[in-house]
């Protein structure tokens, strides 16, 4: 693994591997659907997983009228400049956005 750019963890993570395909920075945009999950919802739990935080680790876009394609706009603005990012990955964050009705 020393071809990869920091190679210094035992596996690759996912920074790494977009860099080897991309050769550049590919940056997440975290984006918030508004879904939750069913560890919260009592589907087949309350309260979430050991790991998850109570509030969700999402930004709160979508609680605040943030569509996701305005998510999107934004992050790569934001993101864009801040990390001189022109590469970018939508990365679904708050609880488990694959739950959807």
């Amino acid at each position: 693994m020393t071809d990869l750019p920091h190679a210094t963890s035992p596996y690759r993570d996912l920074n790494s591997y977009l860099f080897s395909i991309f050769g550049e920075r590919v940056q997440k945009i975290t984006l918030d659907a508004g879904l939750t999950c069913p560890n919260r919802n009592g589907r087949v739990g309350t309260g979430g997983c050991i790991y998850c935080n109570p509030r969700g680790s999402g930004t709160g876009a979508w609680a605040r009228g943030k569509s996701i394609t305005v998510q999107l706009q934004e992050g790569m603005a934001r993101l864009g400049k801040r990390y001189k990012a022109q590469k970018f990955i939508a990365y679904f964050q708050s609880f488990c956005n694959t739950y959807a009705p």
